[in-house]
């Protein structure tokens, strides 16, 4: 079976743009073991900080998109993780069906995409996200992944995202 990875590509693209445009901010108190952040979601990216004022969660049955956009080195970038929803760490693998991430670097036109998930036209890449507190309103956790170019983007290298922490509101 082939599959169509620019039509998933595209797919991704639009529901991580509609989850940044959806994004609640609302606060509430809550006590976390996790390092203190100001943003939905932070890491590091090549190096570079990351700080995403906003960020999403979809649930899709028994898996969640985690996604946050920051601008990094004057440049737009997109993190998407996809996991289990429920409390863990998981691992990602090049070969993973639910557990992978990705990063797209640049606008609509011509983005630079990276991905861990080899079946969807990457090279493969690893890391791990874990879900460290999930209520009905909020969830928190860490990842960290080194992603390859997506087959059809003109990406080269690899990125390797570091430092990840995740504080999202359902």
């Amino acid at each position: 079976m082939k599959i169509n990875t620019k039509g998933l590509l595209s797919a991704i693209l639009l529901m991580v743009f509609s989850i940044t445009l959806n994004s609640c901010n609302k606060t509430e108190d809550v006590v976390s073991t996790l390092p203190t952040t100001t943003a939905g979601m932070t890491a590091t990216v090549d190096g570079a900080s990351f700080s995403s004022l906003n960020g999403g969660v979809t649930i899709l049955g028994n898996n969640c998109i985690i996604s946050g956009s920051a601008i990094v080195n004057n440049v737009a970038n997109t993190i998407t993780l996809n996991c289990p929803n429920a409390l863990g760490t998981y691992p990602i693998t090049s070969s993973g069906t639910v557990n992978f991430a990705s990063i797209v670097v640049g606008g609509a036109v011509n983005p630079l995409t990276y991905t861990t998930y080899s079946n969807i036209g990457g090279q493969g890449g690893s890391g791990t996200i874990t879900i460290s507190s999930l209520t009905v309103s909020k969830m928190k956790g860490t990842f960290s992944f080194i992603a390859k170019p997506s087959v059809g983007s003109t990406a080269t290298g690899q990125k390797v995202i570091t430092n990840g922490i995740f504080d999202l509101t359902l």
